[in-house]
C-alpha cells in the first residue's frame, strides 16, 4: 500500500485505511502492507518485508486477544528475530464482544498506531 525505510506496518480489513493514515501523519518513512486474506499466508515474503525495516508494527480490528495480530508476531519473531531492531508492537482495537453501536471502537485509532510507529523508530 505504501513503501517506506523507517519501520513497517502489517495490517488487514478495516485496520489497512487506518494504518495508511497513521503512516502519513507519522512523520516517519513507514511502509505497509495490506495482508488482505490472512490465509494462506507467504511467509517467506513476509519475513523479507519484515527485513527491509527491522521494525515492525501490526495492526488490526478487535482485541489483541489470541488473534491473528499475536500469530503473526510469533512468526516474526521466529523467523526474523535476526534482522529486527526494535520489539514488534502490535496495536488493535477495543476487545469485544462489540455493541453494533460502537463497532467503530473495534478498530486502533489513528493516534495509537502514530505512537506505535514513532516508538519502534526511535527505539
Amino acid at each position: 500500500m505504501r513503501e517506506g525505510a523507517a519501520a513497517t506496518v502489517f495490517a488487514w480489513g478495516a485496520a489497512v485505511d487506518v494504518a495508511c493514515a497513521a503512516a502519513e501523519q507519522s512523520g516517519h518513512d513507514a511502509a505497509v502492507y495490506e495482508l488482505g486474506g490472512l490465509a494462506p499466508l507467504d511467509v517467506e515474503e513476509l519475513v523479507a518485508a519484515a527485513a527491509k525495516t527491522g521494525k515492525l508494527v501490526i495492526a488490526h480490528a478487535g482485541g489483541l486477544s489470541f488473534g491473528p495480530g499475536a500469530e503473526l508476531a510469533a512468526i516474526f519473531a521466529e523467523r526474523a528475530i535476526l534482522h529486527l531492531d526494535a520489539p514488534i508492537v502490535r496495536v488493535a482495537g477495543r476487545e469485544g464482544p462489540l455493541a453494533r453501536a460502537d463497532e467503530m471502537s473495534g478498530l486502533p485509532s489513528v493516534a495509537a498506531l502514530v505512537d506505535a510507529i514513532h516508538q519502534v523508530v526511535t527505539y
